[in-house]
């Protein structure tokens, strides 16, 4: 009988590859795909693969992983860090595993790694060897991670699991066309459309600085929001973001 696959998700290095790669947000339905059909022989899962993560960020996305295929799970809940929680789901595989696949290159992971692989159980390790530019240039798998497990690089994979591109934060104007002091702007219905549109971008902002970890992204974007926020005041306009998604607007 063909043995099973399990597959463990550490959000935080998800992320972080992604950021390295360019990747702002991911396609889980598409990661789902390549987790299961594109790394390993084979296809036959244990049980759903378990996507660990703090719960500010399943907040978020615990719909949209639920429905991909994936079983949320709560890192918090259970009094533990994400590598720890999958560390000891790693060591209670049962028999009859034949293949573990792991989204992560934390050095906290080849410890049991090795107990499993010494279980006869087929160990991928799926991260990205790009270098870091934020990190001097280093990449974020060690290479002892890549010798000693299968190793996929995700990033000849990112066209199919990317969902949208990074934006540089530090390169990017969305409030082009409305002044400092407003100016630009000048009937009701221009500035009440100039307004939806900075909320929207607001509202964004803070879903991103819900999901990410990384210390200078959450400073550029807590920038970004700050110079929002101050577009809108000029613009003397207050908005309010229902729990809907519609923006309404009054001066």
């Amino acid at each position: 009988m063909p043995g099973k696959k399990a597959i463990f998700i550490d959000s935080a290095n998800l992320f972080h590859a992604g950021r390295v790669l360019g990747i702002g947000s991911f396609n889980f339905t598409r990661l789902m795909k390549f987790l299961v059909q594109d790394v390993g022989e084979c296809h036959e899962l244990h049980q759903r693969p378990k996507y660990v993560a703090a719960p500010h960020r399943l907040a978020v996305i615990r719909k949209i992983l639920g429905a991909a295929g994936f079983e949320p799970v709560d890192s918090v809940s259970f009094q533990s860090k994400d590598d720890a929680l999958i560390i000891k789901a790693i060591s209670e595989l049962p028999d009859g595993i034949e293949e573990l696949v792991l989204v992560s290159a934390d050095a906290d992971y080849p410890e049991c790694l090795r107990a499993a692989k010494l279980r006869g159980i087929r160990v991928y390790v799926v991260a990205t060897d790009t270098l870091d530019a934020q990190n001097s240039n280093r990449s974020m798998v060690s290479e002892s991670m890549k010798n000693e497990f299968i190793f996929v690089d995700i990033a000849n994979f990112k066209d199919q699991v990317m969902q949208k591109a990074w934006v540089d934060r530090a390169g990017v104007d969305y409030t082009s066309g409305v002044a400092e002091d407003g100016g630009g702007v000048t009937s009701e219905t221009q500035r009440s459309a100039q307004s939806r549109q900075l909320s929207r971008h607001a509202k964004n902002v803070c879903i991103e600085l819900l999901l990410t970890d990384n210390p200078s992204t959450v400073a550029e974007l807590w920038q970004e929001l700050s110079v929002l926020i101050a577009k809108l005041s000029n613009l003397r306009v207050t908005a309010k973001v229902s729990v809907s998604g519609e923006v309404e607007t009054s001066s």
